[in-house]
Protein backbone atom coordinates (compact mmCIF):
# COMPACT_ATOMS: atom_id res chain seq x y z
CA UNK A 1 0.00 0.00 0.00
CA UNK A 2 2.83 2.40 0.83
CA UNK A 3 4.51 1.74 -2.53
CA UNK A 4 1.22 2.52 -4.26
CA UNK A 5 0.95 5.84 -2.41
CA UNK A 6 -1.96 4.71 -0.22
CA UNK A 7 -2.36 5.30 3.48
CA UNK A 8 -1.98 2.46 5.95
CA UNK A 9 -5.34 1.30 7.40
CA UNK A 10 -4.06 1.39 11.00
CA UNK A 11 -1.94 3.72 13.07
CA UNK A 12 0.67 2.47 15.52
CA UNK A 13 -1.62 3.28 18.46
CA UNK A 14 -4.31 1.02 16.97
CA UNK A 15 -2.04 -2.05 16.93
CA UNK A 16 -2.30 -4.26 20.02
CA UNK A 17 0.36 -6.78 20.96
CA UNK A 18 -0.88 -10.35 21.32
CA UNK A 19 1.42 -13.15 22.45
CA UNK A 20 4.88 -13.85 21.03
CA UNK A 21 6.18 -14.98 17.64
CA UNK A 22 9.56 -16.35 16.51
CA UNK A 23 10.78 -16.87 12.95
CA UNK A 24 13.61 -19.04 11.62
CA UNK A 25 14.90 -19.05 8.06
CA UNK A 26 15.49 -22.41 6.43
CA UNK A 27 18.51 -22.26 4.12
CA UNK A 28 20.07 -24.70 1.68
CA UNK A 29 23.46 -24.61 3.39
CA UNK A 30 25.76 -26.89 5.36
CA UNK A 31 26.56 -25.51 8.84
CA UNK A 32 29.23 -28.23 9.24
CA UNK A 33 31.09 -26.75 6.25
CA UNK A 34 31.11 -23.13 7.39
CA UNK A 35 27.52 -22.68 6.14
CA UNK A 36 28.48 -23.36 2.53
CA UNK A 37 25.42 -23.02 0.23
CA UNK A 38 24.08 -26.30 -1.16
CA UNK A 39 22.28 -27.36 -4.32
CA UNK A 40 20.14 -30.35 -5.19
CA UNK A 41 16.63 -31.55 -5.96
CA UNK A 42 13.82 -31.33 -3.42
CA UNK A 43 12.71 -34.95 -2.98
CA UNK A 44 10.30 -34.36 -0.10
CA UNK A 45 8.93 -31.15 1.41
CA UNK A 46 6.35 -31.83 4.09
CA UNK A 47 5.43 -30.05 7.30
CA UNK A 48 2.62 -30.72 9.74
CA UNK A 49 -0.23 -28.23 9.98
CA UNK A 50 -0.50 -27.16 13.60
CA UNK A 51 -1.90 -24.36 15.69
CA UNK A 52 0.24 -21.24 15.78
CA UNK A 53 2.48 -22.29 12.88
CA UNK A 54 2.97 -20.53 9.56
CA UNK A 55 5.36 -21.54 6.77
CA UNK A 56 6.22 -19.12 3.97
CA UNK A 57 8.01 -21.25 1.40
CA UNK A 58 9.22 -20.91 -2.17
CA UNK A 59 9.89 -24.56 -2.96
CA UNK A 60 8.01 -27.67 -3.99
CA UNK A 61 8.81 -31.35 -4.45
CA UNK A 62 10.76 -32.04 -7.63
CA UNK A 63 12.20 -28.53 -7.80
CA UNK A 64 15.94 -28.02 -8.17
CA UNK A 65 17.81 -25.67 -5.84
CA UNK A 66 20.32 -24.07 -8.20
CA UNK A 67 23.45 -21.98 -7.61
CA UNK A 68 21.92 -18.97 -9.35
CA UNK A 69 19.76 -17.65 -6.51
CA UNK A 70 19.82 -16.97 -2.78
CA UNK A 71 19.77 -20.28 -0.84
CA UNK A 72 16.84 -19.36 1.43
CA UNK A 73 14.08 -21.98 1.07
CA UNK A 74 11.42 -21.01 3.60
CA UNK A 75 10.51 -19.00 6.68
CA UNK A 76 8.99 -20.98 9.54
CA UNK A 77 7.08 -18.83 12.05
CA UNK A 78 5.50 -19.94 15.31
CA UNK A 79 3.17 -17.97 17.58
CA UNK A 80 2.38 -18.64 21.22
CA UNK A 81 0.75 -17.02 24.21
CA UNK A 82 4.29 -16.35 25.47
CA UNK A 83 7.87 -16.82 24.30
CA UNK A 84 8.20 -20.31 25.81
CA UNK A 85 5.16 -21.60 23.95
CA UNK A 86 6.36 -20.06 20.69
CA UNK A 87 9.75 -21.77 21.10
CA UNK A 88 8.14 -25.14 21.85
CA UNK A 89 5.89 -24.96 18.80
CA UNK A 90 8.71 -23.85 16.51
CA UNK A 91 11.09 -26.52 17.80
CA UNK A 92 8.48 -29.26 17.45
CA UNK A 93 7.70 -28.22 13.87
CA UNK A 94 11.39 -28.16 12.88
CA UNK A 95 12.02 -31.60 14.37
CA UNK A 96 9.19 -33.06 12.28
CA UNK A 97 9.75 -31.10 9.09
CA UNK A 98 10.72 -33.33 6.16
CA UNK A 99 13.17 -31.72 3.74
CA UNK A 100 14.87 -34.48 1.76
CA UNK A 101 17.25 -34.03 -1.17
CA UNK A 102 19.25 -30.96 -0.23
CA UNK A 103 21.37 -30.23 2.84
CA UNK A 104 19.90 -27.50 5.05
CA UNK A 105 20.37 -25.75 8.39
CA UNK A 106 17.30 -27.47 9.87
CA UNK A 107 19.18 -29.38 12.58
CA UNK A 108 21.31 -26.32 13.43
CA UNK A 109 18.19 -24.20 13.98
CA UNK A 110 16.70 -26.90 16.19
CA UNK A 111 19.84 -27.01 18.32
CA UNK A 112 19.62 -23.26 18.91
CA UNK A 113 15.95 -23.39 19.91
CA UNK A 114 16.59 -26.33 22.27
CA UNK A 115 19.50 -24.65 24.05
CA UNK A 116 18.72 -23.49 27.59
CA UNK A 117 20.63 -20.22 27.15
CA UNK A 118 18.46 -19.30 24.17
CA UNK A 119 15.30 -20.33 25.98
CA UNK A 120 16.27 -18.09 28.92
CA UNK A 121 16.61 -15.15 26.53
CA UNK A 122 20.38 -14.94 26.91
CA UNK A 123 21.27 -15.13 23.20
CA UNK A 124 23.72 -12.51 21.92
CA UNK A 125 25.77 -12.09 18.75
CA UNK A 126 28.37 -14.33 20.45
CA UNK A 127 25.86 -17.14 21.07
CA UNK A 128 27.31 -19.60 18.55
CA UNK A 129 30.98 -19.48 19.69
CA UNK A 130 29.95 -19.36 23.35
CA UNK A 131 27.30 -22.10 23.41
CA UNK A 132 27.55 -24.18 20.22
CA UNK A 133 31.29 -24.70 19.92
CA UNK A 134 31.74 -28.35 18.88
CA UNK A 135 27.99 -28.89 18.54
CA UNK A 136 27.07 -31.87 16.29
CA UNK A 137 25.18 -29.54 13.95
CA UNK A 138 28.43 -27.67 13.22
CA UNK A 139 30.82 -30.61 12.85
CA UNK A 140 31.32 -33.21 10.15
CA UNK A 141 31.31 -36.65 11.73
CA UNK A 142 30.67 -40.25 10.87
CA UNK A 143 27.02 -41.20 10.70
CA UNK A 144 25.40 -42.08 14.01
CA UNK A 145 25.27 -45.89 14.43
CA UNK A 146 21.56 -45.71 15.28
CA UNK A 147 20.86 -43.81 12.04
CA UNK A 148 22.82 -46.40 10.04
CA UNK A 149 20.95 -49.25 11.74
CA UNK A 150 17.61 -47.56 11.05
CA UNK A 151 18.45 -46.97 7.39
CA UNK A 152 19.47 -50.61 6.89
CA UNK A 153 16.31 -51.84 8.64
CA UNK A 154 14.14 -49.61 6.44
CA UNK A 155 15.85 -50.94 3.31
CA UNK A 156 15.29 -54.49 4.54
CA UNK A 157 11.61 -53.73 5.08
CA UNK A 158 11.35 -52.13 1.62
CA UNK A 159 12.98 -55.16 0.02
CA UNK A 160 11.00 -57.75 1.97
CA UNK A 161 7.85 -56.06 3.31
CA UNK A 162 6.16 -59.41 3.87
CA UNK A 163 8.71 -60.20 6.58
CA UNK A 164 7.47 -57.37 8.80
CA UNK A 165 4.75 -58.40 11.21
CA UNK A 166 4.90 -62.05 10.11
CA UNK A 167 8.05 -63.19 11.89
CA UNK A 168 6.14 -65.76 13.89
CA UNK A 169 5.50 -67.71 10.68
CA UNK A 170 9.17 -68.03 9.78
CA UNK A 171 11.32 -71.08 10.33
CA UNK A 172 13.91 -70.90 13.09
CA UNK A 173 16.77 -70.52 10.60
CA UNK A 174 16.18 -66.96 9.39
CA UNK A 175 19.00 -65.69 7.18
CA UNK A 176 20.42 -62.25 8.02
CA UNK A 177 20.13 -59.50 5.41
CA UNK A 178 23.39 -57.64 4.66
CA UNK A 179 23.53 -54.14 3.16
CA UNK A 180 26.47 -51.84 2.44
CA UNK A 181 25.70 -48.17 3.07
CA UNK A 182 27.73 -45.17 2.00
CA UNK A 183 27.77 -41.89 3.93
CA UNK A 184 29.84 -39.35 2.03
CA UNK A 185 33.11 -41.10 1.23
CA UNK A 186 32.75 -43.81 3.87
CA UNK A 187 31.05 -47.19 3.64
CA UNK A 188 29.78 -49.46 6.39
CA UNK A 189 28.52 -53.01 6.23
CA UNK A 190 25.29 -53.51 8.18
CA UNK A 191 23.61 -56.84 8.95
CA UNK A 192 19.88 -56.92 9.71
CA UNK A 193 18.39 -59.96 11.42
CA UNK A 194 14.56 -59.92 11.65
CA UNK A 195 13.17 -61.16 14.96
CA UNK A 196 9.68 -62.11 16.09
CA UNK A 197 9.29 -58.75 17.84
CA UNK A 198 11.52 -56.49 15.72
CA UNK A 199 15.06 -56.44 14.39
CA UNK A 200 18.63 -56.99 15.56
CA UNK A 201 21.20 -54.93 13.63
CA UNK A 202 24.98 -55.36 13.65
CA UNK A 203 27.40 -52.79 12.23
CA UNK A 204 30.94 -53.49 11.07
CA UNK A 205 33.36 -52.13 13.64
CA UNK A 206 30.78 -52.22 16.45
CA UNK A 207 30.80 -55.00 19.05
CA UNK A 208 27.24 -54.72 20.32
CA UNK A 209 24.15 -55.06 18.10
CA UNK A 210 21.35 -52.49 18.03
CA UNK A 211 17.87 -53.85 18.75
CA UNK A 212 14.56 -52.46 17.56
CA UNK A 213 11.37 -53.79 19.09
CA UNK A 214 7.62 -53.24 18.56
CA UNK A 215 8.21 -51.97 15.03
CA UNK A 216 5.20 -50.52 13.18
CA UNK A 217 5.27 -49.25 9.60
CA UNK A 218 2.95 -46.64 8.08
CA UNK A 219 3.77 -45.26 4.64
CA UNK A 220 7.05 -43.35 4.92
CA UNK A 221 7.12 -43.49 8.72
CA UNK A 222 8.20 -46.11 11.23
CA UNK A 223 7.55 -46.29 14.96
CA UNK A 224 9.89 -48.50 16.97
CA UNK A 225 11.18 -49.22 20.45
CA UNK A 226 14.87 -48.77 21.25
CA UNK A 227 16.32 -49.10 24.75
CA UNK A 228 12.77 -49.09 26.21
CA UNK A 229 11.91 -45.78 24.52
CA UNK A 230 9.34 -45.47 21.75
CA UNK A 231 10.66 -43.38 18.87
CA UNK A 232 9.65 -42.57 15.32
CA UNK A 233 11.42 -41.74 12.08
CA UNK A 234 10.39 -40.55 8.62
CA UNK A 235 12.13 -41.79 5.49
CA UNK A 236 12.21 -41.86 1.70
CA UNK A 237 13.80 -44.56 -0.48
CA UNK A 238 14.58 -43.51 -4.05
CA UNK A 239 17.11 -44.67 -6.66
CA UNK A 240 19.39 -46.56 -4.22
CA UNK A 241 19.31 -43.61 -1.82
CA UNK A 242 17.61 -43.44 1.54
CA UNK A 243 16.74 -40.19 3.27
CA UNK A 244 16.08 -40.43 7.00
CA UNK A 245 14.69 -37.96 9.55
CA UNK A 246 15.26 -39.06 13.14
CA UNK A 247 15.29 -36.91 16.29
CA UNK A 248 15.26 -33.73 14.22
CA UNK A 249 18.32 -34.63 12.13
CA UNK A 250 18.31 -35.61 8.47
CA UNK A 251 20.65 -38.28 7.09
CA UNK A 252 21.28 -39.42 3.52
CA UNK A 253 22.80 -42.79 2.64
CA UNK A 254 23.47 -44.64 -0.60
CA UNK A 255 22.84 -48.36 -0.91
CA UNK A 256 26.06 -49.73 -2.45
CA UNK A 257 25.27 -53.39 -1.78
CA UNK A 258 25.19 -54.35 -5.45
CA UNK A 259 28.02 -52.09 -6.58
CA UNK A 260 31.58 -53.40 -7.02
CA UNK A 261 33.31 -53.31 -3.67
CA UNK A 262 36.30 -50.97 -3.60
CA UNK A 263 38.77 -50.22 -0.88
CA UNK A 264 38.13 -46.83 0.69
CA UNK A 265 41.38 -45.08 1.43
CA UNK A 266 41.58 -43.68 4.92
CA UNK A 267 43.64 -40.82 3.53
CA UNK A 268 40.99 -39.86 0.96
CA UNK A 269 39.57 -40.99 -2.34
CA UNK A 270 41.88 -38.86 -4.51
CA UNK A 271 38.88 -37.36 -6.30
CA UNK A 272 38.14 -33.66 -6.00
CA UNK A 273 34.41 -33.24 -6.60
CA UNK A 274 32.19 -30.20 -7.03
CA UNK A 275 30.54 -29.33 -3.71
CA UNK A 276 27.54 -27.87 -5.58
CA UNK A 277 26.43 -26.75 -9.02
CA UNK A 278 28.47 -23.79 -10.21
CA UNK A 279 31.17 -22.41 -12.48
CA UNK A 280 34.90 -23.10 -12.42
CA UNK A 281 36.70 -19.81 -11.78
CA UNK A 282 40.29 -21.04 -11.60
CA UNK A 283 42.35 -24.25 -11.63
CA UNK A 284 45.49 -24.05 -9.51
CA UNK A 285 47.19 -27.33 -10.48
CA UNK A 286 48.22 -29.20 -13.60
CA UNK A 287 48.57 -32.84 -14.57
CA UNK A 288 51.70 -34.47 -13.13
CA UNK A 289 51.96 -32.00 -10.26
CA UNK A 290 52.65 -33.31 -6.75
CA UNK A 291 50.13 -32.03 -4.20
CA UNK A 292 49.54 -32.21 -0.45
CA UNK A 293 46.37 -32.99 1.44
CA UNK A 294 44.48 -29.75 2.11
CA UNK A 295 46.02 -27.94 -0.87
CA UNK A 296 43.50 -25.96 -2.96
CA UNK A 297 42.97 -27.51 -6.38
CA UNK A 298 40.05 -25.60 -7.89
CA UNK A 299 38.02 -22.46 -7.20
CA UNK A 300 34.27 -22.94 -7.71
CA UNK A 301 31.84 -20.02 -7.90
CA UNK A 302 28.24 -20.59 -6.81
CA UNK A 303 25.53 -18.47 -5.17
CA UNK A 304 27.69 -15.34 -5.48
CA UNK A 305 30.50 -16.92 -3.45
CA UNK A 306 33.85 -18.52 -4.30
CA UNK A 307 34.52 -21.95 -2.77
CA UNK A 308 38.03 -23.48 -2.67
CA UNK A 309 38.03 -27.24 -3.31
CA UNK A 310 40.95 -29.06 -1.73
CA UNK A 311 42.82 -32.35 -2.08
CA UNK A 312 41.84 -35.03 0.43
CA UNK A 313 45.18 -36.86 0.20
CA UNK A 314 48.84 -36.47 -0.74
CA UNK A 315 49.66 -37.59 -4.26
CA UNK A 316 50.09 -36.71 -7.92
CA UNK A 317 47.50 -35.08 -10.19
CA UNK A 318 46.64 -37.60 -12.91
CA UNK A 319 43.72 -35.91 -14.64
CA UNK A 320 41.98 -32.53 -14.92
CA UNK A 321 38.40 -33.06 -16.06
CA UNK A 322 37.42 -29.40 -16.36
CA UNK A 323 38.77 -26.02 -17.38
CA UNK A 324 38.15 -22.46 -16.21
CA UNK A 325 34.71 -21.26 -17.24
CA UNK A 326 33.07 -24.70 -17.27
CA UNK A 327 29.68 -25.17 -15.61
CA UNK A 328 29.69 -28.25 -13.35
CA UNK A 329 27.15 -30.26 -11.35
CA UNK A 330 27.30 -31.22 -7.71
CA UNK A 331 29.60 -34.23 -7.00
CA UNK A 332 31.09 -34.08 -10.51
CA UNK A 333 34.74 -35.19 -10.49
CA UNK A 334 36.97 -32.21 -11.31
CA UNK A 335 40.48 -33.41 -10.46
CA UNK A 336 41.83 -36.96 -10.03
CA UNK A 337 44.82 -37.61 -7.77
CA UNK A 338 46.88 -40.77 -7.52
CA UNK A 339 47.44 -41.13 -3.73
CA UNK A 340 51.04 -41.15 -2.56
CA UNK A 341 52.41 -44.67 -2.32
CA UNK A 342 50.04 -46.16 -4.88
CA UNK A 343 52.64 -46.13 -7.63
CA UNK A 344 55.11 -47.94 -5.37
CA UNK A 345 52.49 -50.56 -4.47
CA UNK A 346 51.70 -51.13 -8.15
CA UNK A 347 55.39 -51.50 -9.08
CA UNK A 348 55.91 -53.96 -6.22
CA UNK A 349 52.94 -56.09 -7.24
CA UNK A 350 54.12 -56.19 -10.86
Amino acid sequence: RVAAGQKLPLTQDAIALNGHAIEVRLYAEDPAQNFMPQTGQIKRWRFAEQEGLRVDDGICEGQWVTPHYDPMLAKVIAWGEDRSEAIRRLLRSLQKLRLFGVTSNQFFLSRILAHTAFQRGEATTAFIPQHLDGDPSLTSADADPLALALAATILCHQQYPEKSGLHQWWSANVSPWVVRLQDGEKQRSVTVLPKADGYEVSLSGESDPIRFGATRWSGEQVVFEHEDIHQQAAFLCENNHIFLLHQGRTWQFEDCTHQPSGALESGGSGQVKASMDGAIVDILVEAGQTVKKGETMVILEAMKMEHPLKADCDGTVTELSVKAGDQVRVRQVLVSISPAGMETDQETSS
